[in-house]
């Protein structure tokens, strides 16, 4: 009896020795990664950031009714179930039992007065065009009716009743973006985001920020799938230059880097490919050059048209590149459109440019040498810097025409195209949804925050209606009819289609990237060595 007393103190003690070293090993290696982003969020309010830094953050502090889930497929997040009318007009939620960041209930209430919120007039909400699926949403921001009348209604804290504008069989894909998402009282009342009393609703929750500098996330324990939240805390330190952080990376400072939180830069792609450390993820995006089509002598589709067909994407994609963007012949890519993808000019068509240019000469009264000069505006990047530069070249040698370029910090050239204070830009999107309509609809109405060219076709808007009005095939007639209307009048010029650059650490495990250039830390951890 001694001895069996004497055996299960010692298996006690070693029990509890075990338990203590593992929780000190917790303790001692938390799971913490390291990533950097390119540029300070210009906000971390989900109305108001729409740019990939903005987005990639705030997916970490927020949550929709729907996300996307670990197979890139669109699940169920804050929505425990959903109805849907035989029309796929009505669509009913039911919530799960959640909370904000801060312990407060999450309601049905909070998602109607967020959505009704944006699309007040007086919002500056650049995705409220989004909201415009919702029944009157496009008359209320127009302040034509009162938001009151906005198709979206709490029935009770835990169920909300959506009503769409029309049918739409992709809706819920549509709610995995940041435009959907339901904000806190405090937030959604205030014009100013205050960083020091945070509250979401995401996988992790504001712990740090620091102007500049850095921004530390941690774990959310009031999250509603907290258990499957790895990590700890999430740095991410602000990086400007990529050179910088790439030498980061290979000093071991970083775990994580590339799109679409920043870029790397362009030289080390090839070496980086060949050492086998460069991940490659398909995105349903397009980089491109826009026109003010509201100033002169960007108001002639036949000057913009020129302008296009002048340019050389083949060489830019091979030299400046490194063949790892793909060169775009159309503005929806073909990741969306498969096998209905056909292009719709030539490149690097000169003699077609040159004749187009002579005729909007003609039309606009001018000779050539009275043709001004004129400038690119782009934001500060390595990647974008290059490739403006050839542009201004081929420009010039195919043309004759002076071109200047101008880089600006990313903060300032977004507050600049908002205010169409530009002549041609350099801009880029990726679907905010799994739907090739969305790609397209940014331009069905010139008044659209996110239109910065100022151009609007009626009949192009037309077909965009048609297209999100049918459930059958035939929505792709009318996609590829506004398509072929937006190609021929050219206010945007195609230049690539992007894709996500990144890399990371050996043990950095489940970091999803989608095609939506989206990147998702949730499921995240790093992998702990023996």
């Amino acid at each position: 009896m001694r001895y069996l007393i004497i055996l299960m103190a010692l298996c006690c003690f070693y029990s509890c020795t075990t338990e203590d070293k593992d929780k000190a090993s917790k303790k001692t290696n938390p799971q913490i990664l390291y990533a950097c982003l390119k540029t300070d969020p210009p906000s971390m309010d989900p109305r108001v950031g729409v740019d990939s830094v903005s987005d990639a953050v705030t997916r970490m502090l927020f949550d929709g009714l729907a996300y996307i889930g670990k197979s890139g497929q669109t699940e169920l997040a804050l929505a425990e179930s959903f109805e849907v009318s035989s029309n796929y007009q009505t669509y009913r939620f039911h919530l799960k039992d959640t909370k904000w960041s801060d312990g407060t209930p999450l309601t049905a209430h909070d998602f109607e007065a967020t959505w009704k919120g944006m699309l007040d007039p007086h919002a500056v909400a650049p995705n409220s065009n989004l909201l415009y699926l919702i029944k009157n949403g496009r008359l209320a921001k127009k302040g034509e009716i009162s938001v009151d009348k906005v198709g979206v209604y709490a029935k009770s804290d835990r169920e909300l009743l959506v009503e769409l504008e029309h049918p739409h069989t992709t809706f819920l894909e549509a709610l995995t973006n940041c435009a959907f998402y339901a904000l806190p009282p405090k937030l959604r009342e205030s014009k100013t985001v205050n960083y020091d009393n945070y509250i979401g609703s995401g996988p992790f929750k504001l712990k740090k920020y620091q102007l500049q500098n850095k921004i530390v996330i941690c774990k959310n324990p009031n999250y509603w799938d907290e258990k499957n939240v790895h990590l700890d805390e999430i740095h991410f330190y602000i990086i400007k230059d990529e050179g910088t952080s790439l030498l980061m990376f290979k000093k071991g400072e970083l775990d994580w880097l590339g799109s679409p939180l920043g870029g790397i830069a362009m030289d080390a792609l090839p070496s980086l490919r060949e050492e086998g450390l460069l991940s490659i993820v398909p995105v349903a995006g397009t980089s491109w050059l826009e026109f003010n089509t509201q100033k002169f002598p960007f108001n002639n589709a036949h000057i913009r048209k020129a302008l296009g067909l002048a340019i050389d994407r083949k060489s830019i994609v091979e030299n400046l590149l490194h063949n790892e963007y793909e060169v775009a012949f159309s503005h929806v890519p073909k990741i969306q459109k498969k096998d209905l993808w056909h292009p719709f000019f030539k490149d690097n068509d000169c003699e077609e440019s040159r004749r187009l240019f002579a005729q909007g000469l003609e039309e606009l009264k001018i000779s050539k040498k009275d043709f001004p000069v004129i400038t690119i505006l782009y934001n500060n990047s390595d990647i974008w810097h290059k490739m403006m530069q050839a542009i201004q070249q081929q420009w010039s040698e195919v043309l004759g025409i002076h071109v200047q370029i101008q880089g600006i910090d990313w903060g300032t050239y977004l507050g600049r195209l908002w205010k169409k204070d530009f002549e041609i830009a350099r801009f880029g999107w990726r679907v905010q949804y799994d739907d090739p309509s969305n790609l397209l609809e940014i331009y069905k109405y010139k008044d659209f925050l996110n239109n910065h060219t100022g151009w609007e076709n009626s009949e192009f808007t037309n077909c965009i209606d048609k297209a999100l009005s049918c459930i059958e095939k035939s929505r792709w007639e009318f996609l590829e009819s506004a398509e072929k209307i937006l190609m021929e009048e050219m206010p945007i010029i195609p230049i690539c289609h992007t894709f996500c650059l990144y890399i990371q650490k050996d043990n950095v495990k489940n970091v999803r990237v989608s095609s939506l250039h989206t990147v998702d830390f949730r499921w995240a951890y790093i992998e702990q060595k023996d």
